[in-house]
């Protein structure tokens, strides 16, 4: 290392010389390798350079006086103390400061070697010497401040340890203590000394010390443990949490450790305490829900904060609201009704100010459970807040009872007492209430007025201070008898003699008593109502003289009385006269003496008397007795008589002679079976009507002929037998259009269809009026065999005009649409033995152009295999309503079936074209309604059309093939005639094949002229 140097003139002369002359270059070169040699964190340059010139400059002294005197260097310097300190101040480690005096050392001897100087050896060694005391000055007041500053550190810790409200405390690796604070010694009540170089088993027991230890050995095994360690002290166990950590030792391994321990008893003990609280809470809680979960008569709920969340409740308000979500909604959403009418508010104020509320019958319209309008309810209620742990208001506990019922049933007890006190004001009959001691607690005015006491007077007392004890004798017993039975007593019968002031007359009252229960059935009141019946008494007896007085004079009536076991108690002369019997033959005599033996035998005269008790009334027509032994029929009416009470008195029987009346109608039911014998047997409907044209009575043959039941016709009128233009304004009075006999009109069966009638009609006049007497007769099937009959001779004339094929197949189809059938359709063989489609016709002329355009104008062939059958088998064959799949069977192509399809046929009818016994086709008979007569009368019918049909179409057969023949002849006899005029013959002369006979395509061959002068002649 090159150090820069000054030039001189001349080298310095001594050692103290070179210090002062180069002593900058000293310090400088100094720092510089200070820096670089010990690595040294930047530090301010005047710090290290701090009290090195002041030494220098001591050195320079020192090196003086050594040269001068040979002093000796001195053993102590003040700078190097002052160096010595101001390195620990700033941080130095002890042996930096060592190599700091080394460097210095080597510096000045570098300096010396560059400047030249000749320094002595004893220069050396005083440089020597002062570097060395310099270091020990400097190291001895580094370690003495260093030693007074750890010890003022000590104290200070162990100051602040003191002050600790926390144990600290250290150990050695064998568990001495050798630090402990205060506050440890003071929780074990030992010295600091007692604790210092001691151990856990000198300390504390056995137990104790060996938890301790295995606490320690996690420490000092590098880790950090926290436990909690219970200490035993003679006040009582004292819970730590004790944190024990590793000390590092001079090799940075664990070589003692610390711990601090916190008592934590009482954080121990409130926690405890809290979790005892929390368990009780909880159980406390689980008890309330338990309780909300218990069935309850009440709505019971918890909200919880300002908002009144809805924490709990009960399953009587979810199911009341069910369908809401309740529980963690607040109140508005929950319940809004309560806040829509007006008691939020009130809930607010008991959160607000701690308050109970409490309120009895509150309405609250609440949303029906079966939907609807809302309706109105009643609650008693509590609102009570509920208080947190700090004391103020968390939540409202509401407890609501629903009173709908009882409020409405209080308001209606107290509308029934409203009707009870204006029935007892306006009722006209004695009314009254008495408990079960039988004093009065409630009368009505005319109750007051019947004893002739004010109400005032009446009430709380009992009856014989009220009224004589004979007429309170008939009352107690009666009343407390209803008390004890609980079963009501009507129709009482109470008679009284009045005071003299009141007039002093006998007075009847009919008493009913009643009990009257509370909800739990318990007899709590007597009802008792009193009629006074004084004026009907006197009317009764008055009446029931009248009454005797008039059976007495009543002769063509047998009325007597009798007692309720059915003995004769009273006998009029009527009944003597019609009987026989003197009253004192039967007085006290059974009924059964009325009766035959048979009947007495049988029962019969106990039998009536029960009717008549059950029914009120019995009455029959029945052969009786009289006293001569002789017969005669009876009108027998037995009545029950009865009181007031219902008690039945006995009976009253009126027996009437109806022997004449009986004959009559013996008469008369035997004309009426013999009438209704000739109308049930009739073949004729026989209507009667009245004047109105309503219809009085038929017989079975009408109801068969339109068939209508009895009970659509009887009452109704008469036109909807008739159609309007046959019978209006016909039936009138005095009117005679419609009288006389066979007149022919139409009817309407029930199904609305019209029919020919042949109708004759003949007056009754009687009592009641005017009566018409219709006999109705169903000529259909004489009108069908005329139509039939009709249809043939058209048929026939048709067939004989022409022997044209085509043509006759043309007009016979188009007159069989016109009077039997919608479709007309006409199959016949040809030469190949194909049945082949020639005609069909529709009576409707739409329908007819659709055939027309559907067809060609050449045969369709026809391969059906039904068909086929039909014909081999000769009979006709009826389909009523035709399926699909028989309408499939028949058909012989596509555009025949949908031809079929298109005229929507509902009924079909297919008969054989057969004449001497040649089958020559079929022809069919359709119709686009349900035609149920086509199996019957239809095909009566089309078999006479067919029959006529095959004959005229075999004559025309028959007919062509004469024809041929002829024409066959004439064409031969011409041509053997030229013959022998002429030998030879062009082959165009020559005869022709002739066409086969039975094909039915083409019209008949023209006749030659020959044969035409044959036919014309005498001869034809």
């Amino acid at each position: 290392m090159n150090l820069e140097t000054h030039v001189h003139e001349s080298p310095p002369a001594s050692l103290a010389d070179v210090l002062e002359a180069r002593r900058d270059d000293i310090v400088h070169h100094w720092v510089e390798r200070l820096r670089e040699g010990l690595a040294l964190e930047p530090q301010a340059r005047g710090v290290l350079e701090d009290r090195i010139d002041d030494y220098l400059r001591e050195l320079a002294t020192v090196l003086h006086r050594a040269g001068q005197g040979g002093a000796a260097v001195p053993e102590e310097s003040a700078v190097a103390r002052e160096h010595g300190r101001q390195r620990l101040r700033i941080g130095f480690d002890l042996g930096g400061l060592v190599r700091e005096y080394g460097l210095l050392h080597e510096c000045i001897l570098d300096s010396v070697e560059q400047s030249g100087a000749r320094v002595t050896l004893a220069e050396l060694r005083a440089l020597a010497s002062f570097i060395v005391h310099g270091i020990a000055d400097a190291t001895d007041e580094y370690s003495r401040q260093r030693d007074a500053a750890q010890r003022l550190n000590e104290v200070r810790l162990q100051a602040l340890l003191d002050h600790a409200p926390v144990s600290v405390y250290a150990k050695d690796a064998e568990g001495r203590y050798f630090i402990t604070n205060r506050y440890l010694q003071e929780q074990l009540e030992f010295l600091h000394k007692e604790f210092l170089g001691n151990d856990d088993f000198s300390l504390f027991p056995e137990e104790v010390a060996n938890e301790y230890r295995s606490h320690d050995a996690q420490a000092l095994a590098g880790h950090t443990c926290v436990t909690e360690e219970v200490v035993h002290y003679p006040s009582g166990p004292r819970t730590f949490l004790s944190t024990k950590f590793p000390l590092p030792g001079s090799e940075g391994a664990p070589a003692a450790m610390g711990g601090i321990s916190t008592d934590i008893t009482e954080r121990k003990e409130a926690e405890a305490a809290r979790a005892q609280l929390l368990r009780e809470a909880e159980t406390q809680r689980e008890r309330l829900n338990s309780l909300f979960q218990q069935p309850s008569p009440a709505f019971i709920f918890v909200m919880q904060g300002p908002e009144h969340i809805l924490t709990l409740a009960n399953p009587l308000l979810v199911q009341r609201f069910s369908g809401r979500d309740l529980v963690g909604k607040p109140l508005r959403e929950a319940i809004p009704e309560l806040v829509e009418q007006g008691y939020g508010e009130l809930i607010d104020n008991v959160y607000r100010t701690g308050k109970p509320v409490a309120g009895n019958e509150a309405p609250l319209w609440l949303p029906s459970t079966e939907g609807g309008e809302p309706k109105e309810a009643f609650f008693n209620y509590v609102y009570a807040p509920i208080h947190g742990p700090d004391g103020q208001v968390d939540g409202v506990f509401v407890h609501a009872v629903d009173v709908t019922e009882l409020v409405r049933e209080r308001r209606r007890a107290e509308e029934a007492l409203a009707l009870l006190d204006t029935l007892l004001n306006t009722a006209p009959v004695a009314m009254s209430f008495l408990d079960r001691d039988l004093r009065y607690v409630r009368v009505n005015q005319m109750q007051a007025d019947t004893i002739g006491q004010p109400i005032e007077h009446i009430l709380d007392h009992h009856l014989e201070e009220l009224v004589p004890p004979e007429v309170a004798a008939q009352h107690t017993p009666v009343r407390r008898r209803v008390l004890e039975t609980g079963q009501p007593v009507f129709g009482q019968e109470v008679t009284a003699n009045l005071p003299p002031e009141r007039g002093g007359e006998v007075r009847n009252w009919l008493c009913n008593y009643a009990p009257v229960r509370n909800r739990a059935g318990e007899v709590i009141l007597l009802a008792t109502v009193a009629l006074d019946i004084t004026e009907r008494k006197r009317a009764e007896s008055a009446t029931e003289e009248r009454f005797r007085l008039l059976v007495e004079g009543v002769e063509d009536y047998a009325i007597f009385m009798l007692d309720p076991q059915g003995r004769v108690t009273s006998w009029n002369p009527g009944a003597e006269r019609i009987k026989g019997w003197k009253a004192s033959e039967v007085l006290g005599r059974s009924l059964s003496l009325f009766y035959l033996p048979g009947d007495v035998v049988a029962g019969v005269p106990e039998e009536a008397l029960q009717l008549a008790a059950s029914e009120g009334q019995h009455r029959v027509e029945m052969p009786l007795v009289r006293k001569d032994g002789s017969r005669f029929w009876a009108d027998v009416l037995l009545t029950a008589l009865r009181d007031e009470r219902g008690t039945l008195r006995g009976f009253a029987m009126i027996t009437r002679d109806i022997s004449q009346r009986r004959q009559t109608e013996e008469t008369l039911r035997a004309t009426t079976q013999r009438l209704e014998a000739i109308l049930e047997t009739a073949v004729d409907g026989i209507i009667t009507i009245d004047e109105g044209g309503r219809i009085q009575s038929i017989n079975p043959a009408t109801e068969r002929i339109f068939g209508h039941a009895p009970e659509k016709l009887l009452g109704h009128d008469f036109l909807q037998l008739l159609p309007e233009p046959y019978l209006s304004g016909n039936i009138q009075p005095g009117g005679r259009k419609l009288l006389g006999n066979g007149r022919e009109v139409r009817g309407r069966r029930e199904d609305g269809s019209l029919f020919p009638l042949e109708l004759s009609v003949s007056e009754t006049r009687l009592s009641q009026g005017r009566f018409f007497t219709c006999l109705v007769r169903d000529i259909s099937a004489r009108k069908q065999a005329e139509e039939a009959q009709a249809l043939f001779v058209r048929v026939g004339t048709l067939l004989s005009q022409s022997l044209d094929v085509p043509i006759t197949l043309k007009s016979l189809a188009s007159l069989v649409v016109a009077h039997l059938s919608d479709y007309c359709m006409v199959d016949l063989l040809g030469e190949d033995g194909q049945l082949r489609l020639l005609e069909v016709a529709a009576r409707d002329p739409e329908r007819q152009q659709l055939i027309r355009r559907s067809l060609s104008s050449s045969p369709q062939q026809v391969t059906s295999a039904l068909l086929r059958h039909i014909l081999e088998s000769g009979e006709p064959w009826a389909e009523l309503e035709p399926s699909p799949e028989w309408l499939d069977a028949i058909v012989g192509s596509s555009r025949h079936r949908a031809l079929l399809e298109a005229l929507d046929l509902k009924s079909l009818l297919l008969v054989p074209l057969v004449a001497r016994g040649r089958k020559l086709g079929l022809i069919s008979f359709a119709w686009s309604q349900l035609r149920p007569t086509c199996a019957t009368t239809d095909l009566e019918v089309a078999k006479g059309v067919a029959d006529r049909a095959a004959m005229a179409l075999d004559n025309a057969r028959l007919y062509q093939e004469a024809q041929e023949a002829i024409r066959v002849r004439e064409d031969v006899v011409a041509i053997v005639s030229h013959d022998l005029r002429t030998p030879s013959m062009p082959s165009a002369c020559r005869p022709r094949a002739c066409s086969s006979a039975g094909t039915w395509t083409s019209a008949p061959p023209r006749p030659s002229a020959a044969s035409k002068r044959r036919r014309t002649g005498p001869a034809g």
